[in-house]
């Protein structure tokens, strides 16, 4: 079988960065994203006796972004929060897609040694929890997530 892919989703994304005081750089970005577009989410195999689709409705969302970096000569220290909406309604809200709104709480540190570069990040994801009213799986859907990311570079 093959998943297929729906239309493509629009989005508007705007942000701004300033650097109040030396070394210290603050941004902040918002995101609009058209999940109205994605109707439902499709299955289709060869035969159509397999072939599922799910109703899912999806509606617009924002996620709004702000973060901050505090440079010190080859040290950087990073900081940020996130606010991100669910698409999903409750109508349609089943475990294959689960979701509800998001607030995620970020720290890093970056290090420069010559052309090489390194980066370690921590994320807290929440998931606020949401109700699901759809009529084979209402319940509640929630829960949380740690995110580690390490990065080694070079700079050619």
């Amino acid at each position: 079988g093959r998943e297929l892919a729906h239309a493509g989703v629009e989005f508007v994304l705007a942000g701004v960065a300033v650097t109040p005081v030396e070394n210290v750089t603050v941004a902040f970005d918002a995101h609009y994203v058209g999940w109205s577009s994605f109707r439902e989410l499709r299955f289709e195999f060869d035969n159509p006796a397999l072939t599922s689709t799910t109703p899912k409705d999806w509606h617009d969302a924002w996620s709004f972004h702000l973060g901050g970096e505090y440079r010190m000569e080859a040290l950087s220290l990073r900081l940020g929060l996130v606010y991100d909406q669910s698409p999903s309604p409750s109508e349609t809200l089943t475990p294959d897609l689960p979701d509800s709104d998001r607030f995620k709480v970020a720290a890093g540190v970056g290090y420069q040694l010559g052309m090489f570069t390194g980066d370690l990040g921590y994320q807290y994801v929440a998931l606020l929890g949401k109700d699901s009213t759809a009529p084979a799986f209402p319940g509640r859907y929630g829960g949380n997530a740690h995110v580690l990311g390490i990065t080694l570079g070079a700079k050619l």
